[in-house]
């Protein structure tokens, strides 16, 4: 994994593992994401072609999934259906680190960003 090139956004950083571009994969792909103590996956968002499926490795946090707020910790899964507002924060105090895995090679096509979403 320390291979991979890191992408930074505010607040966390992310892994791609496994996508249409990596490794050629046709339908899936696997990103590592690194969120920091208090930090916002902002803005919320959508992906509007793929369902996403997370698992919490290490911290904790909650998701808003599109009006509810629900707690994460380790060991957690978490089916994002197609379509579906989410925003993401990190409550602990230590980084949360994620496995998130989409019914998509390239995540980036459908991904629209729902700016007032809040907690």
């Amino acid at each position: 994994m320390n291979e991979v090139p890191v992408g930074k956004i505010t607040g966390r950083e992310t892994r791609d593992l496994i996508n249409g571009k990596s490794v050629g994969s046709r339908s899936i792909s696997l990103r590592i994401t690194d969120v920091l103590p208090g930090a916002l996956c902002s803005p919320g968002h959508v992906h509007t072609e793929c369902e996403e499926v997370i698992f919490i490795l290490s911290g904790q946090g909650e998701i808003k999934i599109g009006e509810e707020t629900f707690p994460m910790k380790v060991g957690d899964a978490i089916h994002l259906p197609t379509g579906v507002p989410h925003l993401i924060r990190n409550t602990g105090k230590e980084t949360m680190r994620m496995a998130c895995s989409f019914s998509s090679n390239d995540i980036s096509r459908d991904l629209k960003s729902e700016e007032g979403m809040n907690f």
